[in-house]
């Protein structure tokens, strides 16, 4: 994955060099200073890097959600799940990284994705002409660019505030109870988590 304007940035960050070696140059700038332009100029383009990084990265993350879902077939869900804060106790009035991480609640969140069901089936299933809703739905061959819905953004916690692959399990398994019970219909659900050593454990 490249991008033409991104790549400009190189010359961009050269050209400054040799207008900061001329600035130098003709006005006799101290070294002190003249350091300090240097640090200032690395700085910005490193930080400039980064965040070009961070872009590319979002946007393959993006478009590798998309076909995933397109993929997915009316009794599939897919599930994103991360970390995402700590409650942390009102009486302390600290800081996550002054409490270094030992107090307050996990909060766990969760994004569900479903594909939305046509109307004719839902119709069918409303009438109770489908014994097995979930083996009917798995037969069926939804349309790639067919409806598909956000259904649900889920927050867990438990009074814990370990981020380790047991507290994960547990409010995972919270969460996927809450989705089994208002999507009934659902038979497979795809994870999507980070490299976080919670996910990547044994009991997973």
């Amino acid at each position: 994955m490249s991008c033409a304007e991104c790549n400009e940035s190189k010359y961009l960050f050269e050209d400054l060099q040799s207008m900061l070696k001329v600035v130098r140059e003709l006005e006799a700038v101290p070294s002190a200073e003249s350091d300090r332009y240097d640090f200032i100029l690395d700085e910005c383009e490193g930080t400039f890097h980064r965040y070009v990084g961070h872009r590319v990265r979002t946007i393959h993350q993006n478009a590798v959600l998309g076909v995933e879902i397109k993929a997915m077939g009316y009794n599939e869900g897919y599930c994103i799940v991360d970390y995402m804060n700590k409650w942390l106790p009102h009486k302390s009035m600290a800081t996550t990284s002054d409490a270094f991480g030992q107090a307050g609640e996990s909060i766990h969140g969760a994004t569900v994705y479903t594909r939305a069901l046509p109307e004719d089936v839902k119709a069918l299933i409303a009438a109770g002409q489908v014994d097995d809703v979930q083996s009917y739905l798995g037969s069926l061959t939804p349309d790639p660019d067919g409806d598909v819905c956000v259904r649900h953004i889920l927050l867990g916690s438990c009074n814990d505030h370990k981020q380790d692959s047991v507290h994960a399990i547990i409010v995972l398994e919270a969460t996927l109870k809450v989705v089994a019970q208002v999507e009934p219909h659902l038979s497979q659900m795809r994870l999507r988590f980070d490299n976080a050593p919670g996910y990547h454990s044994t009991w997973f």
